[in-house]
């Protein structure tokens, strides 16, 4: 009887572990975006808020950015502006873990 109460408890003790761990944040990765918004700030950083289109979205709208001090920051407006106008999606590089997480590239879609 004391065993049975003993590996009942064990496993009472491992549900209730499992139900309070934290869930997985996703990773630094490739992800396949809609476009809400973008923009550049007064201080010259460019803005996006970017949407994961995957069966389950890692985010949805996630504030992006490419700092005024990039040489592509005009080319990441226009890429980000031109999916917003034709409904197209971007693909883009970031760790949706980071508050504002600055992008590497961003790539036009389908």
């Amino acid at each position: 009887m004391k065993t049975k109460l003993m590996v009942l408890l064990g496993v009472a003790v491992l549900v209730l572990a499992g139900s309070l761990a934290p869930n997985a944040q996703a990773a630094a990765a490739n992800y396949f975006c809609t476009v809400y918004m973008a923009g550049p700030q007064s201080g010259g950083t460019v803005y996006a808020v970017v949407t994961d289109t995957a069966a389950t979205p890692a985010f949805t709208k996630k504030w992006i950015k490419v700092p005024a001090t990039s040489p592509e920051e005009n080319q990441f407006l226009a890429t980000a502006l031109t999916a917003m106008a034709s409904g197209k999606r971007v693909q883009i590089y970031i760790d949706p873990a980071v508050s504002y997480p600055t992008t590497t590239y961003i790539y036009l879609t389908e």
